[in-house]
C-alpha cells in the first residue's frame, strides 16, 4: 500500500495548494485517490492507537505524574486533527464515492493534494511523538487548593475582625508561629478558616497552604472527642502534596518532611479534638522560614505547644444576627409590618446569635408571610425543651424545630440524606432513584421526580440542604448531619446503623441488622469482610459505596435480604457479585459504577424483576450480559460508552421497554466524543416510547443532554436529520413543546434567544437535505432557524402550506439563497423574519406578490446581505399597487410591521423607492452602517406611528428627504445610536458566530469556492478576507483548511475590515 501511494505522491506532491498554482500532472486514476485515502485512513488510525497508548500510561500514574507541556500541546493538536479529519474522510468518501463520474482531471488531483497534505500533518505528528523525551513529568501540588462554598463572612465584624486579626498576626514572623481560633459549637470557626484559606494575601504569604481537617465532627452527645490516626492524617496530607501514597506507610513522614523541609507553609488544621504533633505527621518546624499553623477548636486547651496566640469567637451581636436573618429572608421585606418585626427580633433572639442556627429557622421562616404563620412560628419554636450540654443545645433546638416542621415525607428525603458521609456531595439524581425506591414519595416515573425535585429544593431552601455551585449536588452542613443522625435515632422509625470511616464494624453490630432499616457502611476503611449470611429481613437500604478494601461477599451474603430496594457498591473492589443476590428480589436500585475489578454481571441478573437504576459505567468489563434486556422495569440505565464497541448493547438497550432515562459514561474530554456513537446510541432508543433522557457524561463530570424532557418540553440535539424520525412518528407532536437542534454544536448552557422563543423550536445547521421526517417536524414548528444549509435556495422549498404555525424565522449563512420566498408562500403566522449574512441574497420575494403575502409580520431585520440594493422592489409590489389604485387606496404591503433593522446592509440603496406604500403598524426603524441608502419612504402621513429612528448621526444628517416636512417631523424621534459600545462587542458575537461553525462548513466553503469555481489563489484569500482581520490565523489554506484555533481579536479589526471591504 505504502509504495502505491509513494507512487501517486510522486504525481501529486505534498505542496499542491487546494486553489494556487497546480503542479504539472499528466494522469492521476480513481483507483489512485482511493489509494491515497485508504493510507490516510491507515495513517490516522495509528496516530490514535499511539495517542491511546500513551493516554493509558499517564493513567496509570495519574496519582503521582501528570503529562508533560510538551505532551500536552501534541496531544491537543492530535486531538483537534482527530476531529478534522473525522470530518474531512466523511468528506473525502462523498467525493471519491462519485469519482467514476469526473472527467475532469484536476478535479481528482485536487482531492489527491488534500489528502496527501494531511498525511503529511499526519505524519509530522507521529515523528514528533517519538521525538519527545519527556510525556510524565512530576506532578506538583497546587499553591491553594480554595474552598469554592465558602460562606462570606464579609461586614459580619464578630467573624471578620477575627480573620484580619489572623492576617496580621500571619506577617509577624517568628514571634508567631501558632495561632489558635476556638469557640463553642456553631459559631462560625471553620467559616473563618475556610476564608483564610482563599484570601489573596494569604496565598502571597507563603509557597503552599495545606487544608487538614483533623477530626470527625461527631460531637461528645454521640460520644467521639478523638482526632483522625496520625496514618490517616498523614495519607490525606500525601495526597495534597500529590505523593505516592503506595509506598510503605511508615516511609509517609519522610517523604511528607522531604518535601516540605525547604518551603515556607501555612498548615490550617481544621476542629481539633486533642492535642496533635505535626512532627509525627512529618511536617518540619520550619519556623525560620516563615511557616506558620492556625487551628481551630471547641476547646482553647488543645495544642497548648503549638500555639503562640489564642482567638475566641463569641456568637454574633444582635444587629448582626438580625441582619444575617434578614439576608437570607431576601427578597422578602417585612420592615412596614410592625408586629412581623415584633416577632422576628423573637426569632433571632431565640438562634443566640449561632450563625448555623440562624441560617436554618430564617430559611424556614422566608416562606411565611402572614402574621399569623409568625406567631405560630415562634410559639413552636418556644415549645421545645432544651437537651445536651449547653454547647451545643442551641443548635440542637434549632435542628429539631425545622425538623419537626417538614411532612413525613419531607422528613423521610432529610434524614435520608444523613446516610450519606459526612460532607459528602450527594448527587440529585441519585437522591430521587433512592427516595422512589423506598416509596417516599409516594408516585412512580415523572411525577415522582418532580415531587422530588420539589423536596430537594424545600430542603436546600430550609437550609437543611446546601447546593453545589453547578446545581447538580447537595450536602448536609457536618452540624446539620450529627443532629439529623442523633434525631433519627431518637424517631424509631427508621431504625438504622451509620459507621463513619473510623469505626469499625464489630461482631455486635452484626448481630444488631436483624432490626435495621437502613445500613450506611459508606466509606470506611475497616470494612473488608463480613459474615456469611445476616439476618436482613427488613433491611431496605444498604450503602457500602467508597470501601475500596472490599473486594468480595460471602456467597451467601445476600440470602436474607428479600425486602432490599437500594444496594449502593460504587468504587469498591468487588470482583464479583455472589448469585444470593438474585435473592433480593424487591432491589430497584443497583450502582456499581466505578467497580473496576468487577469482572462481570451474574447471568442471571434478569431474575431482578423489579431494579428499575442500573448503573454499571465504569465496571471492569466492556461486554452487556444480555440477560439485562429481560430488566422489563428499568428506568434508569448508566454505562460506559466503551460497551458500544459490542453490537449486542444495540438489541439490549432496544428491548428495555420501559427505559426512561439513558446516561453514557464518556472517557473523553467534550468535543472529542464522536458523533458515531450518539448515532447508533439514538437509532436504538427509537422505539422507547417512554425515553425522557439521553445523556454524555465527560472526563470533567460535565454532563450534556441529547435527548431531555423537563416540564413538558422536549429537547433533541441530533447529528442528522434521520436521528430525529423516532420523534415526529411520537403521538402528542402537535400539542407538545420540544427544542431541537440537528447538526448544531451541543452546549449544555445553550439559551433560546429571547426573540426566537416560542413553543416549538427548530435550529438546522450544516445542512443539506430534506427528509420527510425533518419537513414533518417543521411544518409543526413555531420558530424556525436555519444556519449554513448549502443546498437551500428559497425558504419555500421546505414545502410551507400558507397555514404553516411559523411565527419566527432566522437564515444565516445560506450563501446559495436568492430570495426568501417565492410568490405563492404566504406564511399567513410569521411575525418575525431575521436575515443574516446571505451572501447572494438579491430579494425577499421571487417573483410578484400578491395582498395577504406575510400578513403577520411584526419585525424585520436584515445584517451583511451584501446583494440586496431594494427591499420592497416595484416589480415584487406591482399587482399589489394596481388592485390598490383601482380601489382607490394607497398600496399596504406589510400591514403589521412594527419594527425594521438593518445593520451592515453596506449596498443597500432602499427600502422603497417612494412614499405610497402605508406603514400603518411601524414603530421602530434602526439603521447602522448603511452608506448607500440615503433616502426612507416615511411621510408624517404613512407612518403615524413611527416613534423611534436609531441610527449614527453622520448618516442622519446626510439622508435625502422629498418633503421637508418629513425631517422636521422625524427628527424629534430621533436619536443617536449607540453604536460605539455595539462595535466592542462586535468582535464577540462574530467570533462566536464563527466558532459555532463545524471545520466540515468551513472546508465546505474552501472547496465550493476554490475547487468547484477553480478560483485563483487570491480568489480563496479573498473568501477569507472577511475573517483575516478579527482573527490570529494560525494555519490558513492548509489543505483547503482553515485552522481557528486560537480566538485573538485585532484591536483593529474595525478598520481592518473596513480596508478589506473596500478593497
Amino acid at each position: 500500500m505504502a509504495s502505491t501511494v509513494q507512487a501517486v505522491a510522486s504525481v501529486v506532491t505534498a505542496g499542491a495548494e487546494v486553489a494556487g498554482v497546480l503542479p504539472t500532472v499528466t494522469f492521476l486514476s480513481p483507483e489512485n485517490v482511493k489509494a491515497i485515502y485508504k493510507e490516510l485512513k491507515e495513517q490516522l488510525d495509528f496516530l490514535r492507537a499511539k495517542k491511546k497508548d500513551r493516554d493509558d500510561e499517564a493513567e496509570k500514574e495519574v496519582m503521582t505524574m501528570k503529562t508533560s507541556y510538551e505532551y500536552n500541546d501534541w496531544d491537543q493538536r492530535v486531538s483537534k486533527i482527530d476531529i478534522q479529519m473525522t470530518e474531512s474522510l466523511f468528506f473525502y468518501k462523498t467525493e471519491i464515492e462519485k469519482i467514476d463520474k469526473w472527467t475532469d482531471m484536476p478535479q481528482r488531483i485536487r482531492l489527491g493534494a488534500m489528502m496527501n497534505n494531511d498525511i503529511t500533518k499526519i505524519q509530522q505528528l507521529q515523528k514528533e511523538l517519538s521525538e519527545m523525551r519527556n510525556i510524565l513529568v512530576a506532578k506538583q501540588p497546587d499553591h491553594v487548593v480554595k474552598i469554592s462554598n465558602a460562606p462570606d463572612i464579609k461586614g459580619f465584624e464578630t467573624l471578620e475582625n477575627p480573620m484580619n486579626t489572623i492576617l496580621s498576626l500571619l506577617k509577624l514572623g517568628k514571634d508567631v508561629r501558632g495561632i489558635q481560633i476556638h469557640g463553642i459549637l456553631g459559631t462560625g470557626k471553620t467559616a473563618i478558616m475556610q476564608n483564610l484559606n482563599n484570601h489573596e494575601e494569604v496565598a502571597n504569604m507563603f509557597q503552599i497552604v495545606i487544608w487538614l481537617k483533623v477530626s470527625s465532627d461527631k460531637l461528645d452527645v454521640i460520644g467521639n472527642t478523638k482526632n483522625f490516626s496520625i496514618e490517616e492524617l498523614q495519607r490525606d496530607v500525601m495526597q495534597r502534596l500529590n505523593l505516592d501514597e503506595t509506598i510503605a506507610v511508615n516511609q509517609y513522614k519522610q517523604k511528607i518532611w522531604g518535601t516540605l523541609k525547604d518551603k515556607k507553609y501555612l498548615l490550617l488544621l481544621d476542629n481539633a479534638k486533642e492535642d496533635l504533633s505535626i512532627d509525627e505527621i512529618g511536617f518540619p518546624y520550619n519556623w525560620e522560614r516563615g511557616s506558620k499553623i492556625v487551628i481551630t477548636s471547641r476547646f482553647k486547651f488543645v495544642c497548648p505547644s503549638l500555639v503562640d496566640r489564642s482567638i475566641k469567637i463569641g456568637v454574633l451581636t444582635s444587629k448582626e444576627a438580625r441582619r444575617m436573618f434578614s439576608n437570607i429572608l431576601k427578597p422578602k421585606d417585612f420592615s412596614n409590618n410592625a408586629f412581623i418585626m415584633k416577632i422576628m427580633r423573637k426569632v433571632v433572639d431565640w438562634c443566640h446569635g449561632l450563625p448555623v442556627a440562624i441560617k436554618i429557622v430564617a430559611g424556614y421562616f422566608k416562606f411565611r408571610d402572614t402574621e399569623s404563620s409568625w406567631r405560630n412560628g415562634l410559639n413552636t419554636l418556644n415549645s421545645w425543651p432544651e437537651y445536651g450540654d449547653d454547647k451545643i443545645k442551641e443548635m440542637c433546638r434549632s435542628l429539631s424545630f425545622c425538623c419537626d416542621l417538614l411532612k413525613d415525607a419531607e422528613k423521610d428525603c432529610f434524614y435520608y440524606g444523613a446516610l450519606y458521609p459526612e460532607e459528602s456531595n450527594i448527587y440529585k439524581d441519585r437522591s430521587l432513584d433512592c427516595w422512589m425506591a423506598e416509596n417516599f414519595l409516594g408516585s412512580k416515573g415523572e411525577s415522582g421526580r418532580q415531587k422530588g425535585r420539589y423536596m430537594l429544593e424545600l430542603l436546600n431552601n430550609l437550609n437543611l440542604f446546601e447546593e453545589d455551585e453547578h446545581k447538580k449536588c447537595v450536602r448536609m452542613h457536618k452540624l446539620i448531619r450529627l443532629v439529623a443522625l442523633h434525631n433519627l435515632q431518637i424517631d424509631g422509625k427508621h431504625n438504622c446503623l451509620v459507621l463513619s470511616n473510623e469505626e469499625s464494624l464489630d461482631q455486635q453490630n452484626m448481630d444488631s441488622w436483624e432490626e435495621k432499616h437502613w445500613i450506611s457502611l459508606a466509606d470506611n476503611k475497616s470494612l473488608n469482610t463480613f459474615s456469611n449470611s445476616p439476618n436482613c429481613s427488613v433491611l431496605s437500604t444498604l450503602f457500602l459505596q467508597g470501601n475500596s478494601n472490599l473486594k468480595s461477599f460471602p456467597p451467601s451474603f445476600f440470602k436474607q435480604m428479600k425486602s432490599l430496594r437500594v444496594l449502593d457498591l460504587m468504587g469498591t473492589n468487588i470482583e464479583t457479585l455472589p448469585d444470593s443476590l438474585m435473592n433480593a428480589i424487591n432491589l430497584a436500585v443497583l450502582y456499581l459504577n466505578g467497580c473496576i475489578n468487577l469482572l462481570g454481571l451474574p447471568p442471571d441478573i434478569g431474575k431482578l424483576e423489579l431494579l428499575e437504576v442500573l448503573d454499571i459505567s465504569g465496571i471492569g468489563v466492556d461486554i452487556v450480559p444480555p440477560q439485562i434486556r429481560s430488566l422489563k422495569h428499568l428506568k434508569r440505565f448508566l454505562v460506559s460508552s466503551s460497551v458500544f464497541s459490542e453490537t449486542n448493547i444495540f438489541n439490549v438497550i432496544s428491548n428495555l421497554t420501559e427505559l426512561q432515562e439513558l446516561l453514557i459514561d464518556t472517557k473523553s474530554e467534550k468535543g472529542i466524543y464522536t458523533w458515531g456513537i450518539i448515532d447508533a446510541v439514538m437509532e436504538s432508543v427509537k422505539s422507547l416510547r417512554h425515553l425522557t433522557s439521553l445523556q454524555f457524561r465527560f472526563l470533567n463530570d460535565e454532563v450534556v443532554d441529547v435527548i431531555k424532557v423537563v416540564d413538558g418540553v422536549t429537547r433533541i440535539y441530533a447529528h442528522k436529520e434521520d436521528n430525529i424520525k423516532f420523534f415526529v412518528e411520537k403521538e402528542g407532536l402537535d400539542s407538545g413543546s420540544f427544542q431541537v437542534f440537528i447538526g448544531c454544536p451541543i452546549s449544555p448552557d445553550f439559551k433560546i434567544p429571547k426573540c426566537e422563543r416560542f413553543q416549538r423550536y427548530v435550529k438546522y445547521c450544516n445542512g443539506r437535505d430534506r427528509s420527510p421526517a425533518f419537513l414533518k417536524l417543521i411544518s409543526r414548528a413555531d420558530s424556525l432557524v436555519i444556519d449554513n444549509h448549502y443546498d437551500l435556495k428559497h425558504l419555500s422549498e421546505f414545502e410551507f402550506s400558507n397555514s404553516s404555525p411559523i411565527r419566527g424565522c432566522l437564515l444565516e449563512h445560506c450563501n446559495k439563497i436568492k430570495y426568501v420566498v417565492d410568490h405563492y408562500s404566504i406564511l399567513s403566522n410569521l411575525e418575525r423574519l431575521y436575515l443574516n449574512d446571505l451572501l447572494e441574497l438579491e430579494s425577499l420575494w421571487g417573483g410578484s406578490i400578491h395582498i395577504g403575502n406575510l400578513p403577520k409580520l411584526k419585525t424585520l431585520k436584515l445584517s451583511r446581505c451584501p446583494k440586496l440594493i431594494e427591499i420592497i422592489t416595484q416589480d415584487a409590489v406591482k399587482d399589489i399597487i394596481h388592485i390598490s389604485h383601482g380601489a382607490g387606496q394607497k398600496p399596504l404591503v406589510f400591514p403589521n410591521l412594527k419594527e425594521v433593522v438593518l445593520v451592515d446592509m453596506q449596498n443597500l440603496t432602499s427600502i422603497w423607492e417612494n412614499d405610497l406604500l402605508e406603514w400603518p403598524a411601524l414603530k421602530k426603524v434602526e439603521i447602522n452602517k448603511c452608506p448607500a441608502l440615503h433616502h426612507l419612504p416615511f411621510s408624517k402621513d404613512n407612518a403615524v406611528r413611527l416613534t423611534s429612528i436609531i441610527a449614527e448621526e453622520s448618516w442622519w444628517e446626510s439622508l435625502q428627504w422629498t418633503d421637508p416636512e418629513a425631517k422636521q417631523h422625524f427628527q424629534e424621534y430621533y436619536t443617536v445610536g449607540n453604536f460605539l459600545a455595539n462595535s466592542i462587542s462586535l468582535h464577540q458575537n462574530l467570533r462566536i458566530s464563527l466558532s459555532s461553525y463545524s471545520y466540515t462548513s468551513i472546508l465546505y466553503c474552501v472547496i465550493e469556492h476554490a475547487i468547484l469555481l477553480t478560483l485563483p489563489s487570491a480568489g480563496v484569500w479573498q473568501i477569507f478576507g472577511y475573517l483575516i482581520p478579527f482573527f490570529h490565523v494560525t494555519s490558513c489554506l492548509a489543505g483547503g483548511r482553515i485552522l481557528l484555533d486560537a480566538w485573538t481579536v485585532d484591536s483593529d479589526a474595525q478598520s481592518g475590515l473596513a480596508t478589506m471591504r473596500q478593497q
